[in-house]
């Protein structure tokens, strides 16, 4: 699984380097700097990151999959409170 890239995320360059910092700091990401100029960075999920991000996508299925149970019960609850008024 590949990060996305800058264009991906829509977020500007100066805003990058702490979040990237963040994730580096928590293991979920593998940096390597290669000496030559202009400067060159890559990052990479470590197996830790893969392995998040495995769980993350089983949520957003799942999610995905209840959807409409989910509005129904908001519709639900919704429609109770409209009748306790």
């Amino acid at each position: 699984m590949a990060l996305p890239t800058q264009a991906d995320l829509g977020v500007a360059l100066t805003a990058q380097p702490p979040l990237r910092a963040a994730r580096n700091t928590d293991g979920f990401v593998e940096r390597i700097s290669y000496p030559v100029v202009p400067p060159h960075v890559e990052y990479r999920l470590s197996p830790m990151g893969q392995d998040i991000g495995r769980k993350v996508e089983a949520l957003a299925d799942w999610v995905e999959q209840q959807l409409p149970k989910i509005i129904a019960a908001r519709a639900a609850h919704k429609a109770r409170l409209a009748e306790s008024d």
